[in-house]
């Protein structure tokens, strides 16, 4: 490759590792890439695209590809797409000529980028919007299918403008969950009921083939390469999300985030103490209160930090109870001597209890919590992590079991990522759930920081010996 990056047109094929290679190579009318994020997906369909434009190839014999519509989830995408295509006219030595953003469809107000060649063909990145593909003829490119917020739209306007003249259509995306157009569409790849083409690269994929030396220039390591997709595993602070983002595997909304297996491994009879044991206790108490009042249960959990779990000692739930009779409950709660923090949904009518517990307890005391989708993720994160490692210890009974195990990560339409529970008279809306991830979250979120960073060997044998101790009555 020359200094500023562009070689030529052989040398840039071969810079590109095998997993793209079998992508660019692939002529089939449709073909579908189910991948990880971040692998170079786009960059690959970009080289392919402006190759099409420049030597008019044709999938359909005298049909040259003149028109290039690719469609990603936002406008950053498109423009990120569009840099690329211009790089790769440089190396197809050819001028493409930048015309920005242009209204292609008055009637539908639909912009695109607009990239011209001196052929006269052109690429053009259109907005995400379902009429995007309407009335348009030439190669269709719908880029991060999965997360597109009607895609039964776009693939309406997307299959006619390329399938009924011949012209070719690339989908790619990472998955976001199984509800998704995009999911079918690789199913049915997988079940041969579709004789579209179907590529599927994990991140581990990626990297086997060279991945991790491009990220690092220079050739890795067997041992680098393994710290590289831990480092990946790690930052995502969760196992489903890697599995979905990093390893092509759709998580599936109806299955629940925490499995009976997780909550009964960390369930111990006799773990529940009075308010009176706990006026006495030396140890650090952290708590949490779901708030509800006619339609919902209102719960506070209270933990025990010791050593290196948090054990349940108080779950105390609340039906349709006058909030006089919570608050009172919540001030014996307060009134412990070692009651570091307490965190409480804010949410709603939440929040002028919130302001109260504040003014009476502080602030530095009191948190408030109001339940976005991203503070409930993290939420459920950080309970899944702590019951996964087995860092809490919850009371053996079907109520909390239930409602722990009623939590599900959905995926919107939209390609959003929810924890919610169907609403049940046997468990509520997750209310312990909620409860017990608040008092997780006072403990671990709070100033206190970190609660742990022991390797999960040593919990495991930690943890078996701390509840044989609790079932003697040691703690």
């Amino acid at each position: 490759m020359t200094k500023n990056g562009a070689g030529t047109e052989h040398e840039i094929y071969n810079y590109f590792l095998l997993y793209q290679r079998e992508w660019i190579d692939d002529e089939s009318p449709i073909k579908v890439w189910e991948k990880s994020r971040r692998i170079g997906a786009t960059y690959t369909q970009a080289y392919e695209d402006v190759r099409d434009i420049v030597t008019r190839k044709e999938y359909t014999p005298g049909r040259p590809i003149k028109r290039v519509y690719f469609s990603s989830k936002d406008e950053e995408a498109g423009k990120e797409y569009i840099e690329y295509c211009q790089r790769y006219a440089e190396v197809f030595n050819v001028v493409a000529k930048d015309m920005g953003i242009q209204v292609i469809d008055e009637k539908n107000g639909v912009k695109a980028s607009v990239l011209e060649f001196a052929n006269g063909g052109k690429i053009l990145a259109l907005s995400s919007a379902p009429t995007a593909f309407n009335s348009k003829g030439g190669k269709i490119v719908w880029d991060e299918a999965a997360l597109h917020k009607d895609q039964r739209a776009m693939w309406s306007g997307a299959q006619p403008a390329a399938g009924v003249w011949g012209y070719p259509i690339r989908i790619l995306s990472t998955h976001k969950g199984k509800s998704t157009l995009f999911y079918r569409f690789c199913e049915r790849i997988r079940k041969g009921q579709s004789d579209w083409s179907l590529h599927r690269v994990t991140i581990v994929d990626a990297v086997g083939e060279g991945l991790c030396d491009k990220v690092f220039n220079r050739k890795t390591s067997e041992q680098e390469r393994n710290e590289y997709i831990e480092r990946l595993r790690s930052s995502c602070q969760d196992s489903d999300i890697f599995n979905e983002d990093y390893m092509a595997e759709p998580i599936d909304a109806t299955t629940a985030y925490i499995t009976y297996e997780m909550i009964e491994a960390c369930e111990n009879a006799t773990t529940l103490r009075s308010l009176d044991d706990l006026s006495i206790t030396t140890n650090a108490l952290y708590a949490g209160w779901d708030i509800g009042r006619k339609r919902d249960l209102s719960v506070i959990w209270v933990l025990e930090d010791v050593g290196a779990f948090l054990a349940t000692r108080v779950v105390k739930e609340f039906d349709r109870t006058a909030f006089k009779i919570q608050e009172a409950y919540l001030d014996l709660v307060m009134r412990l001597p070692h009651l570091r923090r307490i965190c409480i949904d804010q949410t709603g009518i939440g929040l002028p209890l919130t302001e109260a517990a504040q003014e009476r307890y502080g602030k530095s005391t009191v948190e408030g919590v109001t339940f976005t989708s991203g503070n409930k993720e993290a939420l459920a994160v950080g309970t899944r992590n702590a019951l996964e490692d087995r860092r809490v210890i919850l009371p053996n009974d079907a109520a909390t079991r239930e409602s722990i195990h009623s939590i599900k990560r959905m995926v919107t339409s939209a390609g959003n990522i929810r924890f919610d529970a169907e609403r049940t008279d046997e468990t509520g809306h997750a209310d312990r759930f909620w409860a017990l991830a608040l008092a997780i979250h006072a403990k671990t979120g709070g100033p206190s920081g970190p609660a742990w960073a022991e390797s999960r060997g040593v919990v495991l044998d930690r943890f078996n010996r701390f509840t044989d101790n609790i079932s003697m009555g040691y703690y």
